[in-house]
């Protein structure tokens, strides 16, 4: 699973992780690396690596290096995780070993990894696992917006994240294993929706799926729980914001278009970030976006600062977006 952070993908891996066959656990990053499809033996050592000068850097808009393997869910230890690198040939094999442990707990057929950034890798996926399947999130640009920006993302950098993950993602958009999942339709027609996935994933459908659990968990900026009962008091959020700052967050959307090297890398035939909204089924109001021009100049040029500082390719020729 993957797509633009704030559209769902944590509400929805945690109805699937209630389904009796499948074992949806925390993010892990493993697979948003394309360098993990392509040569496995030379970059798996860098998987539990966090210095600056790791060469398993993640290569879209967020920034990580390696994965993050470790959570007690998946029951290895860092050891045990750097052996079975060592012994594994390929990602594949060593996602089946990985993957297992949690999976048999639970009693479960098949695993589920939704980390935001996995469409990244979704052509490399794709390939590598004949029997794998992506699922996309998505939601309206504008509550996605809002809802980063209640977390404390900059109006820039929000903008970024949600263009540059669907973007990628759309590369796959006609591939027979991958299927979008609208944030929206889950929340307005729940069993409908979810129905709709579990036939795509070949998967019936089981009582339960959408009861409210005990446990409820909530990231800072959510409106909504995510083990919580779906709600559609988030659609709109977006006009509960001031009208400064829905104007920035607009000006963001309408301003940002990707640079010739991020579209080359990664093989995006979209130039603009008004092309992915339009892709997506959605269109933007209009805004006097050149008011910001300046706001959104000083933030980009804080975020590429801080790609460069950490010594991403991102922060220097693959850096992925520039203004109009």
């Amino acid at each position: 699973m993957g797509g633009s952070p704030s559209t769902g993908s944590s509400v929805l891996v945690n109805i699937l992780n209630r389904h009796s066959a499948l074992c949806a656990g925390p993010e892990t990053y493993l697979f948003m690396h394309p360098k993990l499809y392509r040569d496995w033996a030379t970059y798996a050592p860098a998987l539990q690596r966090r210095r600056l000068l790791n060469h398993l850097c993640s290569e879209g808009w967020f920034v990580l290096h390696g994965a993050i393997l470790g959570n007690s869910f998946y029951q290895w230890n860092p050891q045990e995780v750097t052996a079975l690198a060592r012994n594994s040939k390929t990602l594949a094999e060593f996602a089946a070993c990985y993957f297992a442990r949690a999976r048999e707990a639970q009693g479960a057929e098949r695993w589920v990894e939704k980390s935001p950034s996995n469409v990244v890798a979704f052509p490399q996926f794709l390939d590598s696992f004949p029997q794998g399947q992506v699922v996309h999130t998505v939601r309206n640009p504008l509550d996605t917006l809002a809802s980063l920006h209640r977390r404390g993302l900059s109006a820039y950098y929000a903008a970024g994240a949600y263009l540059c993950n669907n973007s990628l993602a759309l590369r796959c958009q006609n591939h027979p294993r991958y299927i979008q999942v609208h944030y929206e339709a889950l929340v307005d027609k729940p069993q409908e929706t979810l129905a709709s996935l579990l036939q795509f994933l070949g998967l019936p459908w089981e009582n339960g799926l959408l009861e409210t659990e005990a446990v409820e968990v909530r990231m800072e900026g959510w409106k909504n729980q995510e083990h919580g009962q779906l709600s559609n008091r988030s659609v709109g959020s977006f006009y509960e914001l001031s009208e400064e700052t829905q104007e920035i967050l607009l000006a963001a959307l309408h301003q940002f278009e990707f640079s010739d090297a991020f579209r080359d890398y990664h093989k995006v035939p979209l130039q603009r970030g008004e092309d992915v909204i339009k892709a997506l089924g959605f269109t933007l109001p209009k805004v006097d976006s050149q008011r910001f021009i300046k706001t959104l100049q000083a933030q980009q040029k804080a975020d590429r600062w801080h790609r460069q500082r950490k010594l991403y390719p991102s922060g220097f020729g693959l850096y992925p977006a520039q203004l109009l």
